[in-house]
C-alpha cells in the first residue's frame, strides 16, 4: 500500500491536502533456472545440484524435460534440484539433458545442462585360457587380451607352471609351454 498526497492551486489560493491510496497488487512471476555445466570422469556417477530462483519466493519443483543421449538422469530431490547422472559404460565426450522449474503455476523456460565426460584409461582384460598338449610335447599359445583404448600391451609371467616351464614373449603374449619329461595331468601358471 502506498499513498500520494496532493493539493491544487488556482493561481491565488491553495486547496486543502487530499490523499490518494494506491494499492499495487502482486502478480506471480515465472521462476528462472540457471545454465549449468558439470564435468565428470568416464564410468563415474555424477551427483549435482541445479540452481533456480523465483522472484516471489514460491517453493520450486525441478523437472527433467529431456533425457541425455549417453546416460541416464534421475532427479534425486525435485525440491532442491539435486540430480544424478549415470553415463553409459566407457562413454567419454559431451552429453546434455534439459530441465525446467515450476512454482506450481508458472514454469521457467527449459534450460540445457551440459556435461563433459573425461576419458579414463581402462585396464586391459586378459581372458582365462585352457589348452592341452601331449606328454613330452611343447605347445605354443597366444594369450587373448583386450584393451579398449588400443594401447600397446605387455605381459608378465607372475607364477611359473609346476609341471613344466613357460616361456613368454612379453610384447606379443605368445607363450611356449613345455611339460617336464614323462609328466602329465593339469598344470597352471599366472600371467598379467
Amino acid at each position: 500500500m502506498d499513498q500520494l498526497e496532493f493539493m491544487v492551486n488556482d493561481g491565488a489560493l491553495k486547496s486543502n491536502m487530499a490523499v490518494v491510496d494506491i494499492q499495487v497488487k502482486s502478480v506471480n512471476d515465472p521462476p528462472t533456472i540457471e545454465m549449468a555445466h558439470f564435468n565428470l570422469n568416464e564410468d563415474t556417477i555424477l551427483t549435482g545440484t541445479l540452481k533456480a530462483s523465483d522472484p516471489d519466493n514460491d517453493p520450486l519443483v525441478f523437472l527433467i524435460t529431456q533425457q541425455s543421449q549417453h546416460g541416464t538422469v534421475l532427479m534425486v530431490n525435485e525440491n532442491t534440484g539435486e540430480f544424478q547422472y549415470v553415463p553409459q559404460n566407457d562413454y567419454s565426450g559431451a552429453d546434455e539433458f534439459w530441465v525446467k522449474v515450476t512454482d506450481g503455476t508458472l514454469e521457467s523456460q527449459a534450460q540445457v545442462v551440459h556435461l563433459g565426460i573425461t576419458p579414463v584409461n581402462d585396464a586391459p582384460v586378459l581372458s582365462d585360457s585352457m589348452f592341452s598338449t601331449f606328454e613330452d610335447h611343447s605347445i605354443t599359445y597366444t594369450l587373448a587380451a583386450l584393451d579398449l583404448e588400443s594401447d600397446s600391451l605387455s605381459y608378465s609371467l607372475v607364477q611359473q607352471a609346476v609341471k613344466g616351464t613357460v616361456s613368454l614373449n612379453e610384447k606379443t603374449g605368445i607363450l611356449i609351454y613345455t611339460p617336464f619329461p614323462d609328466v602329465n595331468g593339469m598344470d597352471a601358471f599366472n600371467v598379467i
